[in-house]
């Protein structure tokens, strides 16, 4: 339970640091959609797999399908607190101003 814990919060760090490198000087700078963020998990979940087809040929390790499910579901729960984050903190620079 706790490597897996782990897995959760290294893929949700890794989703949070594309979001914001792709939200605050990539491509979509300024905008907060939701079609840039499937992409970014869609990118995690890639990741994840070759992550998994990586350890595959490794003697020690194995690969597991299991495994990428679980990275992609701490890359959704990064990027969710990503969003909930930068929606606050739109809405409270809205509200007192520049």
């Amino acid at each position: 339970l706790t490597r897996k814990m782990g897995h959760v919060t290294e893929y949700a760090i890794l989703a949070i640091l594309w979001a914001r490198a792709l939200f605050e000087s990539g491509p979509w700078r300024g905008k907060l959609g939701r079609s840039p963020l499937m992409w970014i998990l869609g990118l995690v979940v890639l990741y994840a797999a070759f992550d998994e087809w990586h350890q595959s040929w490794s003697s020690l390790r194995t690969g597991s399908t299991l495994d990428v499910l679980i990275d992609g579901a701490g890359g959704a729960a990064g990027l969710v607190v990503w969003w909930g984050w930068n929606g606050w903190n739109l809405r409270k620079k809205r509200f007192t101003g520049p």
